[in-house]
């Protein structure tokens, strides 16, 4: 596999798939980053939350991005999801 396949295929994965406005991204945070910017700006209780325990679980988007692709049970979530609350 080529760099340039390799890495158009961990950019959808990480920034989502870009194939609209409403789907665009131009920053990749890292979980220490985007912790210290929400306390930051008022929010408390920042913590990871786990796609198997919202009411879309059987919906597949880019919070359940898995590497190697579509493996959720022996993959590498890559996706970052955080909540918190203000």
């Amino acid at each position: 596999m080529g760099a340039a396949v390799l890495a158009d295929g961990l950019n959808g994965l990480i920034a989502g798939g870009q194939r609209d406005s409403h789907d665009f991204h131009k920053m990749i945070f890292d979980e220490p980053f985007l912790t210290h910017e929400l306390l930051g700006l008022g929010f408390h209780n920042v913590h990871r939350w786990d796609w198997r325990a919202t009411e879309h679980a059987d919906v597949d988007d880019y919070s359940q991005s898995y590497l190697p692709h579509l493996d959720k049970q022996n993959g590498t979530l890559v996706s970052l999801n955080l909540e918190a609350v203000r």
